[in-house]
């Protein structure tokens, strides 16, 4: 499954659509390091995610507001300032 599909059954699963919007785009900039998943407002690029991160982003950033630090890229990809 793709994860943005896999994004779509957590956000059903969870009933999260109404609190959050899910948006799929093409390359946002440092494609070298993706699937790459990046949340507003916050401007917190995740990099490398797979299906197994989902849930963590979701519960330990989306809903509990702390950033998934092991998931940053680099500082050189992508400056992450939280």
């Amino acid at each position: 499954m793709d994860l943005f599909r896999a994004f779509q059954n957590a956000f059903e699963a969870r009933k999260l659509w109404g609190r959050f919007a899910l948006t799929n785009c093409g390359c946002l900039g440092p494609c070298e390091t993706g699937p790459n998943v990046l949340v507003y407002p916050d401007g917190i690029l995740y990099a490398n995610v797979g299906e197994n991160d989902i849930e963590v982003i979701i519960t330990e950033h989306l809903l509990a507001g702390q950033p998934v630090r092991r998931l940053y890229p680099s500082e050189e990809i992508w400056p992450n300032d939280s």
